[in-house]
């Protein structure tokens, strides 16, 4: 009977893209992540050398956390649909798999957003309080968030097939 149910709201080839995209967001989410951690910026001033890394800088923090939450997220809905298509089964309620997608799909929109603005702010701070940075590290910064912001895209598509496969479950 659940297996009848899945069937009904999502065909095959929409299970087999929204797996895909799940897999595709969490790995964006994985390297944004990688280069985040990795990101460091050393701050010379006169004989004084500080590092900056992302833990310093709030907005950074705040990426971190919402990568942890949504990669999570994505890889727990992965393995359901997996197991689902396998087993034809359904195991996860599609009114909280709707609700969860608009959720994360949030989560990651503020992240980025969070990302471009602390980026942004650490970058001119600094280009005021030091005669010289690493024009690198504001690159790799945006690099992260631009992936941060492609995995937004990817929940945001997964959003909208959870939603149009929601009132066929009702």
């Amino acid at each position: 009977m659940e297996g009848d149910m899945e069937q009904k709201y999502m065909s095959r080839g929409t299970r087999i893209a929204t797996i895909a995209l799940r897999i595709f967001c969490t790995i964006l989410l994985i390297i944004s992540f990688i280069i985040l951690v990795t990101n460091v910026l050393p701050l010379r001033y006169k004989d004084d050398t500080k590092k900056v890394h992302f833990y310093d800088v709030l907005g950074f923090k705040y990426m971190i956390a919402t990568i942890i939450l949504a990669a999570g997220y994505q890889v727990l809905q992965t393995i359901l649909a997996i197991r689902s298509m396998k087993w034809e089964n359904h195991v996860a309620s599609p009114l909280f798999v709707f609700f969860a997608d608009k959720v994360i799909t949030n989560l990651l929109a503020t992240g980025a957003v969070a990302g471009f603005i602390a980026t942004r702010d650490l970058q001119e701070w600094v280009g005021r309080e030091y005669s010289k940075y690493e024009s690198s590290y504001f690159k790799m910064s945006y690099a992260s968030a631009g992936l941060f912001l492609l995995g937004f895209f990817c929940s945001l598509v997964l959003s909208v097939i959870s939603s149009y496969a929601l009132p066929k479950t009702l």
